[in-house]
């Protein structure tokens, strides 16, 4: 720093190795170097009076001073109540690139507690319809673009429930600007909904007892069984080849963990990622009610749950935890990121069809229909079922859940009360005649 014509001076040499001199001002963060920008920024008073200093983006004088007409006529909008201070801010809002009110809108949901999955998701899809829509930033968005995406764009050929992700998630982010006074109005409100009961590509199914009790067999079996197959040479395929016994212990501990997973969520009504969730210490066994402690992050609804545990789970449980013994802290089950898969080849080990003749698959969150099914066909009330699976309503429970294709209504026909055999015509006339 020196002091040139009685001025404070700063100078420096560039990238390029170019001397460059600028002025010193003093402020009220202390010395500042005043260098010349390429475009101009425009100082006012906004409408509730308080003197802003804003960029206009613009390299031209006359220009800039155009920019800071429209600033203050704007402000003066807002002071004579013509609009209100959020609806003057949501004019500023529409100008800036829409990919900056993404990263709010993700990082609100991060400070709402949701789950890296969720919130990953929700950005896949909503830059996706964006981009398909060509969004550039808020003022861009329009009802009727974001149905034609839906209609004619990748999407278009994907399930009824799929679309209604992308819709979602669209409503959503607008919402949120309405909500942090980026948009005045919710434009995509109104945007229908795809009918997922007409158009539903994916729908499991239940589990029967039978196919539960071969399944449950099958996943404790199967990794000993395999590893017992001769992988090469003529004999490749068939059984014979030597397993260690510290290897074949080790495979059998693997079956007896995935059977008992299977039967817990099949008894529990645990979600997949719930019962990942699940540790040691959330398994109550001693006491009058067994039962297992779900925390509120890791549940679906974030309410928090404790789930009723049966004398057999319970005591199958209590001894998988004394085998496995270690920290309490520690996961109570250790379920592979692939576990779609490996339940897709326990299937097949038991014999039990992918999907049936309506075209029903069975997957991983078929054990949790066959958790509703079995309370339906065990005549608990609907209402009791309804807390039993946590749900919202008793409809998504008893519409979605059970399986009508497994309801015994043969014997509940056969229940209905005995009515006095129909006699002929000719007969009863002959009743009734004096």
């Amino acid at each position: 720093m020196l002091v040139r014509n009685g001025e404070r001076v700063a100078r420096w040499k560039n990238r390029q190795g170019a001397l460059c001199t600028a002025p010193v001002r003093q402020t009220q963060k202390g010395d500042r170097v005043v260098i010349l920008g390429r475009a101009y920024y425009a100082r006012f008073k906004d409408g509730t009076g308080i003197t802003r200093t804003k960029p206009t983006g613009c390299k031209d004088l006359d220009a800039a001073r155009a920019v800071l007409v429209e600033l203050e006529r704007r402000a003066e909008r807002v002071r004579s109540g013509l609009v209100t201070p959020a609806e003057d801010a949501a004019v500023d809002h529409r100008r800036a690139t829409i990919e900056s009110h993404i990263a709010g809108y993700i990082e609100s949901l991060r400070f709402r507690g949701t789950t890296p999955k969720h919130q990953a998701t929700v950005a896949r899809l909503l830059r996706a319809l964006i981009a398909g829509c060509s969004f550039r930033s808020l003022g861009d968005l329009r009802r009727e673009r974001v149905e034609w995406w839906l209609a004619n764009g990748p999407v278009a050929q994907r399930a009824a429930r799929t679309r209604n992700s992308y819709r979602n998630v669209a409503v959503w982010f607008a919402g949120w600007c309405v909500q942090t006074d980026r948009l005045a109005t919710n434009p995509l409100v109104r945007l229908a909904r795809a009918d997922e009961n007409a158009d539903r590509r994916r729908q499991p199914r239940a589990l029967t007892p039978d196919e539960l009790e071969r399944l449950l067999d099958a996943a404790q079996r199967r990794p000993v069984a395999e590893a017992s197959l001769v992988n090469r040479g003529w004999r490749k395929g068939r059984p014979g080849a030597r397993i260690r016994p510290e290897t074949r212990a080790k495979l059998e501990r693997l079956g007896r963990e995935r059977s008992l997973a299977y039967k817990t969520m099949a008894l529990t009504g645990l979600r997949l990622a719930e019962l990942r969730s699940i540790r040691v210490c959330d398994v109550v066994t001693d006491g009058p009610h067994p039962h297992i402690v779900l925390a509120p992050q890791n549940e679906k609804n974030r309410h928090g749950s404790h789930l009723p545990l049966r004398d057999d789970l319970c005591r199958d449980l209590t001894a998988w935890i004394a085998e496995t013994n270690g920290p309490l802290e520690r996961r109570l089950f250790a379920i592979s990121e692939n576990l779609v898969k490996v339940f897709d080849r326990d299937l097949r080990f038991a014999e039990i069809a992918k999907r049936d003749a309506w075209g029903r698959t069975c997957c991983v969150h078929s054990l949790r229909h066959t958790f509703a099914t079995m309370l339906a066909t065990s005549g608990v009330a609907p209402r009791v079922a309804q807390a039993a699976m946590r749900h919202a309503s008793i409809e998504q429970t008893m519409k979605t859940y059970v399986d009508p294709k497994l309801l015994d209504v043969a014997a509940a026909v056969a229940a209905l009360p005995r009515l006095a055999p129909t006699q002929k015509g000719t007969d009863r006339a002959e009743q009734h005649v004096v």
